[in-house]
């Protein structure tokens, strides 16, 4: 905006604004010449105009919360000054200054500055008065002082009826607008007891409250007060125009406008960014602490203030989103006062956060505060809230896993040691073994292994139950384990693991009814085997990824055993040399030359039996499935060292698809071992997601597992991908209804191609799967059953570009068509998950989770549909 675009009502009204700031004729100026109209300046003038001016003889209040730092007070002053130009009167609207110094100092209680505001305005003749502007009168760095004694005084100046002071001396027509960060309102609303910015219309006044910040959409774009492009006007006018432009690291200018570290483009340095979150977040989570750890509140008070800072520091610790506070038992209240603090309307959906420097700030306040997190969390807890002993036995592991997995990130300083001598800490785990013990502890206690010395030991021999999800966890935990500790210490303990994998897979197969098909106690077999090659491999250290070579090469299990699990070696092999650099000594090992040798031979014609022909097409499942190396020239040069990948799967087609209409149950094995794995991956995504620098950008990438072939050309995703939809459709060809023996099958098939239809013809595979329903419950579960798995993992929502809108839109129709199956399909499916999940993972609810997996919109439809069959 130009000096020009005011007239001289709009600059007296400014100059009066800032003449209370310490130096008013450079505040102005900065404004004059900096002052860049947000995105939606135009459509926020028209409806703080409207509010204004709108029902005549009804006082209004319009509260502008948000993000701090990001431009409320600019945005504001920039709309009264063009609204003082228009009605040219200039006692029409008054002003308690910048930061309400007219009326306070910065350290001056709340009390002190509002009788203050009432003598300021008694001084006025305020007939004539259309707007009040109070600018940050909560408070600017911090909050003003309310003292206790007097909070049901104070509680009248923000309760918007006839009661309240200042609306007394107003005319019947004025217009009250407070701006502040959001959470002072929330701190003010919690120790007055009564609700500032939600408060419902009266006869005597109307009240509304604006919402400004910087968001991330589901696209990644920033929305809010800004968008990319004003931001980089911003940035420009700043560096022109700020008094401190002239420091050249700009290292102070980002501090005072952390705005400028959005622009992309600017190639922002860490140390700035640092700053710039702790001026747009970290100061708030300190303040917050602060408050929740004060004493002498009101039990009502502190339990709102230990509630929102348990729930503000969250994601800092694991992945966790809306619907999670159900399922830990803190119902919508800990919801709302998420939405209160940081977000917008309906943006808090997922683990998403308001935008990429919450993270930055979050990790420093714990490595600075993390003795009043454990005290705060454990006080929540032991306030007996929560709504049942298995809610807070849940809440109190899996806070607890967070805790403990966050000190392993290695862009952290607060590490084990740290954790461990807190005193706070030992009661909780404490408490969490005295609470009934199920075999969960074994995760903690491999994650304290550190510390074994003392007295926490390192892989617990109470675990009554192996499941898939657990053993992933494991994994997890050593991988980052040894990124923690690298030294003699951390590959110690993963030796001491390895053994561990070894002995309790054996246990397991030696427990494992050859002459009964257990698909249970096979998902576990499979999920521990695959694990133990994953993650060694992944961990790097070629040491250890050869002793697990090694191990597997001399294990001694039955024959049975060894075909059945030769195709997740196969499977996991040709990941691990896409994806990791093999040494040349492991390239030797006997294991890795025999596979070579296998792969070579059957790249020729040759007479195969059975087992050889189930390994083959397996291996092309595994290609085409797992099918980055197509588009990655560095994939396909590891994968060359051993063979040909192109050539082999050419080579193997008409083969394969022989096969495949021979045994329609020759993928079942591969297929329900990806199931599981994808199942499990989820958790490890959801740990990673809080390892990662831009949590948001994280959220938007798919899952290793699913990615596949990604090119920027479509027609060769497609035709990649067409390689995976004629399998699929073969063994589909051969499902004439599904039962219990092909339930699987149906459901995997809708899983794998679900997570890619945007580069994949996929109809005549849906057109099949929607031939073998039949009206029933049996006939559609396994398709519902997929149907919330995608969801679970956000291949439905609009924002990901890996599912194209055709698919979700089919999929929604199958869920309203089969409205009278989704209960008894998901008891089923919850039931799976929690078996194949390890128990401190974060799952959907049992009852009514479908609510929680499928996207929002959806829900809401389903529900109607629901409420209108009833009727």
């Amino acid at each position: 905006m130009k000096t020009n675009e005011f007239d001289s009502y709009g600059k007296t009204f400014l100059k009066d604004f800032f003449s209370t700031y310490r130096e008013p004729k450079t505040a102005y100026n900065h404004f004059i010449k900096a002052f860049v109209k947000p995105t939606l300046f135009e459509n926020q003038l028209n409806e703080i105009e409207e509010t204004i001016f709108s029902v005549n003889g009804k006082q209004k209040v319009l509260l502008i919360d948000g993000h701090p730092r990001i431009g409320k007070t600019w945005l504001i002053i920039a709309v009264l000054a063009s609204i003082a130009d228009k009605i040219k009167d200039k006692e029409a609207i008054w002003s308690s200054g910048c930061d309400s110094l007219k009326i306070g100092e910065y350290k001056s209680d709340l009390k002190t500055t509002l009788d203050k505001l009432l003598e300021e305005l008694g001084k006025i003749n305020t007939n004539r008065l259309k707007v009040i502007l109070l600018d940050d009168i909560l408070g600017t760095f911090s909050p003003r002082p309310i003292k206790k004694y007097r909070n049901e005084e104070l509680k009248k100046f923000f309760t918007w009826d006839k009661k309240n002071p200042l609306l007394k001396l107003l005319p019947s027509d004025c217009t009250i607008i407070v701006t502040g960060r959001s959470l002072f309102f929330l701190i003010a609303e919690s120790i007055l007891r009564t609700n500032i910015r939600f408060a419902e219309n009266n006869d005597e006044t109307k009240v509304k409250t604006l919402r400004l910040g910087l968001f991330r959409d589901q696209e990644g774009m920033l929305e809010g007060i800004f968008d990319v492009e004003t931001l980089r006007e911003v940035r420009k006018k700043n560096i022109c125009h700020h008094p401190l432009s002239d420091d050249e690291d700009y290292t102070y200018l980002v501090f005072s406008t952390p705005l400028l570290a959005f622009d992309e483009k600017a190639n922002i340095p860490e140390e700035q960014k640092y700053l710039a979150a702790q001026a747009l977040f970290g100061n708030d989570l300190d303040t917050l602490c602060e408050s929740a750890k004060t004493i002498g509140w009101p039990d009502d008070t502190l339990k709102i203030l230990e509630t929102a800072y348990v729930v503000t520091i969250a994601p800092g610790l694991l992945y966790l989103g809306s619907n999670a506070y159900k399922v830990l038992g803190l119902g919508e209240d800990a919801k709302e006062l998420a939405k209160s603090m940081h977000y917008s309307g309906d943006k808090l959906r997922s683990g998403r956060l308001p935008n990429e420097l919450y993270m930055s700030a979050l990790k420093q306040h714990l490595h600075e505060n993390l003795d009043d997190a454990l005290r705060i969390f454990k006080k929540i807890l032991s306030r007996g809230d929560l709504k049942d002993k298995s809610h807070s036995r849940i809440a109190l592991g899996i806070g607890l896993r967070g805790f403990i997995e966050s000190s392993l990130c290695p862009e952290t300083s607060w590490k084990l040691d740290k954790l461990m001598n807190i005193k706070e800490f030992d009661a909780l785990f404490n408490m969490y073994q005295n609470n009934g013990n199920q075999g969960e502890d074994f995760l903690l206690n491999l994650e304290l292994h550190h510390h074994q010395k003392k007295k926490y030991s390192l892989l617990s021999e109470k675990v009554n139950e192996l499941n898939p999800g657990l053993v992933s966890s494991v994994g997890w935990v050593l991988y980052r384990f040894i990124q923690y500790d690298e030294e003699e210490h951390g590959l110690e303990v993963l030796e001491e693991s390895i053994e561990w994998f070894q002995k309790h897979l054996k246990k397991v197969i030696d427990e494992f009814p050859l002459s009964l098909y257990n698909q249970e106690k096979w998902d576990t077999i499979t999920s521990f085997y695959s694990t133990f090659l994953y993650w060694g491999f992944k961990i790097g250290k070629k040491s250890i990824a050869k002793k697990i070579i090694d191990t597997i090469s001399n294990s001694d299990f039955a024959p049975e055993i060894s075909k059945r699990l030769q195709i997740i070696l196969d499977d996991e092999l040709i990941w691990a040399i896409m994806a990791f650099e093999l040494d040349i000594e492991l390239k030797e090992s006997k294991i890795l030359t025999d596979w070579s040798s296998f792969i070579k031979e059957t790249s020729i014609e040759i007479d195969t039996n059975k087992i050889i022909e189930k390994r083959i097409v397996n291996i092309y499942f595994t290609l085409v499935w797992h099918n980055e190396w197509m588009v990655s020239k560095e994939m396909k040069q590891k994968l060359s060292k051993f063979f040909e990948p192109m050539d082999w799967v050419n080579r193997n087609q008409n083969r394969v698809d022989d096969l495949v209409s021979q045994y329609h149950d020759i993928l079942d094995d591969n297929m329900q071992y990806h199931w599981c794995h994808f199942i499990t991956q989820r958790a490890t995504w959801m740990r990673d997601w809080c390892f990662h620098d831009d949590p948001n950008k994280f959220e938007r990438e798919v899952s290793q597992i699913s990615k596949g072939a990604n090119s920027n050309d479509n027609a060769i995703n497609i035709k990649f991908n067409n390689y995976l939809e004629n399998l699929l459709f073969q063994i589909l060809k051969k499902v004439h209804t599904p039962d219990k023996n092909s339930f699987q099958r149906v459901r995997n098939i809708l899983m794998f191609i679900g997570t890619r239809t945007s580069r994949m013809n996929y109809q005549r595979i849906i057109d099949k799967i929607l031939e073998l329903v039949k009206d029933d419950v049996i006939s559609i579960s396994p398709i519902l059953e997929a149907i919330f798995e995608l969801g679970r993992q956000e291949y439905l929502e609009k924002w990901n570009k890996n599912t194209d809108d055709d698919f979700r839109e089919q999929c929604k129709k199958i869920i309203l068509k089969y409205l009278n199956a989704i209960e008894n399909t998901w008891k089923t499916y919850w039931r799976e998950i929690a078996r194949v999940t390890y128990s401190l993972d974060l799952k959907p609810r049992e009852i009514n989770g479908w609510q929680d997996v499928l996207p929002i919109e959806w829900v809401e439809e389903i529900q109607l549909k629901i409420e209108e069959e009833k009727k």
